[in-house]
């Protein structure tokens, strides 16, 4: 992944798939200005006769500024950050350990570290989308796709307990009621309140610790366990691999010390 300015004095966050848009719509700027500079320079004037049509020449300085804030988007990589936002796996099992006393709890936080959920899919779950025969769970996600997602058996039997009170159409994770799920805000409000029990927070980027957090915690996790790329993606859903090699980034220290400790190894063997 790669990352543009966007503006010179504000700087904006782009995938490499945007910046082909972006292309498309410096390009888009470049013929239209061409078109209307074609008649008149002075009164803005494109075109000659019946067909004819005029263009202020604010409208051309706007296209011409708005080119160049693509242009400068599009030329000016910046180097990408540390993925800063995550726990290492004893923190999130020690937040995890916090909350044994609340099996709703407890489920909230297993389905976002174990199962790398986004905040808004856990309060999405319904019965039905259970599926104890398989260990797998239907997660309705992002642009409202269906994805299986496997569990792993603790936290499952966690939810087959939750929902035994249910019926399929019910929310297992409910806010109020069975017919309403649990809210972001909700669900941002205890990890807050299990964070700080455990005494964990993010560190390295100085904020406290949220629901997507545990998100970037178990693909960097699963990566350092030598779980392909490929599969990250998958078990996170995502529709490509790019987002995914986000957290294929490492901060320096990690660098340093996988880079000695296999130095290390090769001259005592």
């Amino acid at each position: 992944m790669v990352y543009f300015r966007l503006f010179p004095r504000k700087q904006k966050r782009l995938t490499l798939s945007s910046s082909f848009l972006l292309q498309g719509m410096a390009w888009l700027c470049k013929a239209w200005r061409g078109m209307a500079w074609q008649g008149s320079v002075g009164r803005g004037t494109a075109g000659q006769g019946k067909d004819s049509y005029t263009i202020p020449l604010s409208v051309l300085y706007s296209i011409n500024k708005i080119e160049w804030c693509l242009i400068m988007a599009i030329a000016s990589p910046i180097p990408m950050k540390d993925p800063a936002d995550y726990i290492d796996f004893e923190e999130a099992e020690l937040i995890l350990s916090k909350t044994m006393h609340d099996l709703r709890d407890k489920a909230i936080i297993g389905l976002l570290w174990r199962c790398g959920l986004r905040a808004f899919e856990v309060g999405r779950i319904q019965k039905k989308h259970i599926l104890p025969g398989e260990n797998v769970i239907i997660i309705y996600g992002k642009g409202d796709h269906l994805d299986r997602m496997p569990v792993e058996p603790e936290l499952f039997s966690w939810l087959i307990e939750l929902s035994q009170n249910y019926s399929p159409d019910d929310y297992i994770i409910c806010g109020f009621g069975k017919a309403t799920g649990i809210t972001r805000t909700t669900i941002w409000r205890l990890v807050d309140k299990y964070s700080k029990e455990a005494g964990i927070t993010l560190t390295k980027s100085n904020r406290k610790m949220h629901p997507h957090a545990f998100r970037h915690s178990l693909a960097i996790w699963l990566v350092k366990k030598g779980v392909p790329i490929a599969k990250v993606s998958q078990i996170l859903r995502h529709r490509s691999l790019v987002p995914t090699t986000f957290y294929l980034q490492f901060s320096a220290k990690e660098l340093s010390e996988d880079y000695q400790r296999v130095w290390q190894e090769a001259k005592k063997g």
